[in-house]
């Protein structure tokens, strides 16, 4: 969907469904909805009533976003669906909504229904951002061809955070004048005052020496984020470089495993699994971290490597899913195959024993997140969108 040379931009009422199961607001979703805001846009979130990321409210507030809150929204049940798809439509009506931005195919279906059944302002526009499918697994053709489908019939316009994901789509059915890919957005001010911060005490051992190395990896402790070939070249990499430490945050259903393999490789001493700490700790955190490994066997465009960029850090990840459109080889950092503890070992060496090298690297992630994945700029381009559809 090519922009118009000189296309109008328009003020547009945007309906977020900002909600994410067991979170309540989505923490990226609801700081794209706070920058599309500030573009001119009149602005309203939709979340569940879960328990949301501390902070959260209070930048909704600041920004004078209404929000409401259904109780079933992120539920599939059909009898929880209908009942909450009709309080939807109260609430397109009441507050005039022409676009719906949703993040996903479960809202995508929520918002149609409540759109197209229960709210009189039929000619809303519905606008779906695509994280995730199934990449690298068996399911992935079929994923794409349902995908399209459902891109086809129930949105206006999807968008892809990848430029790959795109083309997939396009290639198994989805219809070109509806996909649009736009990557995911970084908010290089809350990196840059998360920096300033200094860093909380309880992420890493009071005695660890400052002279550490420390390599950093941010995700959900799930097989296909592929921890355990980290910690298998992180054993590696403590041959040549016995001070360095591995920082895991998150939690999920691998931890003991993970525990349990670091062990096993008598270096649990050197691993630091710190659970679940929030975005703005690990925004701290980033600050301490020298390398930033991301080994994930499927990606799209991960948001974790987009924040240690815009901190200014070198990145080793797996050359897989839209990684390469976002970390350039030899450039802001150094892609690896998958599932290959040896070449992620000697990536990480490789920076080590070239403080130089990673330090440039790093300061050109931190230009290339400002130029190309800075939120203002995401979504000024996302409001632009949404002015082409609503035009239609």
């Amino acid at each position: 969907m090519p922009f118009k040379k000189h296309s109008y931009i328009r003020r547009n009422n945007v309906l977020f469904i900002a909600s994410k199961k067991d979170v309540g607001l989505s923490y990226y979703f609801t700081h794209l909805a706070i920058a599309v805001k500030k573009t001119g846009n009149n602005v309203i979130l939709i979340s569940t009533h879960n328990q949301e990321e501390y902070g959260l409210f209070k930048e909704i507030e600041k920004a004078k976003i209404k929000h409401y809150k259904l109780k079933e929204l992120d539920r599939i049940r059909i009898r929880t669906l209908i009942t909450e798809a009709k309080k939807l439509g109260r609430i397109i009506d009441q507050e005039k909504v022409n676009v719906i931005h949703v993040n996903g195919f479960r809202h995508l279906l929520f918002a149609f229904l409540a759109l197209k059944f229960f709210s009189k302002e039929k000619r809303a526009k519905i606008v779906v951002t695509i994280h995730s499918f199934l990449h690298g697994t068996p399911y992935e053709k079929l994923a794409l061809l349902i995908e399209g489908l459902l891109i086809n019939f129930l949105a206006d316009l999807a968008m892809p955070v990848a430029k790959s994901v795109a083309t997939k789509l396009i290639q198994y059915g989805a219809h070109s004048n509806k996909i649009f890919p736009v990557y995911n957005g970084v908010d290089i001010r809350i990196i840059n005052k998360r920096n300033d911060d200094d860093i909380q005490s309880s992420f890493l051992p009071i005695n660890m020496p400052k002279s550490s190395l420390v390599i950093g990896y941010f995700a959900k402790l799930i097989p296909r984020k592929g921890h355990k070939y980290l910690i298998k070249a992180f054993s590696k990499v403590l041959r040549e470089f016995p001070n360095a430490k591995l920082v895991l945050t998150g939690e999920g259903q691998e931890m003991n495993n993970l525990k349990e393999q670091a062990k096993a490789l008598e270096i649990e001493n050197s691993v630091i699994f710190t659970g679940k700490i929030g975005h703005r700790n690990l925004y701290r955190l980033l600050k301490r971290i020298d390398i930033f490994v991301f080994p994930s066997l499927s990606e799209i465009c991960p948001l974790a490597i987009l924040e240690a960029m815009a901190a200014g850090k070198p990145i080793v990840a797996t050359n897989v899913g839209g990684i390469p459109e976002i970390v350039k080889h030899n450039v802001n950092g150094i892609l690896v195959p998958p599932k290959d503890p040896e070449k992620l070992a000697d990536a990480i060496k490789e920076l080590a024993r070239k403080p130089e090298k990673a330090r440039m690297m790093g300061e050109k992630s931190r230009k290339i997140a400002e130029k190309k994945f800075s939120l203002d700029k995401i979504a000024n381009i996302i409001t632009r969108c949404y002015s082409l559809i609503v035009e239609k």
